[in-house]
């Protein structure tokens, strides 16, 4: 058996990208305290970890509205990209 050493896996970029409401019904805000935190792209998963959409964006934007009346009641993972970073939020749509 081979043992490796741990890794720290940073799950929130510090609580810098923030996702509201959440639970959302059809539009999901995500914002960001800094611009230089800013995302790059937003990936919305089904927990089945199918790719339901790709939103993409000029660093310039602090908030961003999603649209998401279509899709299905459920959990569903966004994987937010940074210039520098990758955080992972989990979200509730009723």
């Amino acid at each position: 058996m081979t043992y490796h050493k741990p890794v720290q896996v940073q799950t929130a970029l510090s609580g810098r990208v923030e996702a509201y409401p959440n639970p959302f019904r059809g539009v999901l805000t995500l914002s960001v305290r800094e611009l230089a935190d800013a995302p790059q792209r937003v990936t919305v998963y089904s927990l089945q970890g199918q790719q339901m959409e790709v939103y993409e964006a000029a660093h310039t934007d602090r908030q961003w509205d999603l649209s998401l009346p279509h899709l299905p009641a459920g959990i569903y993972l966004l994987e937010v990209t940074t210039l520098t970073e990758r955080q992972h939020l989990r979200v509730v749509k009723q």
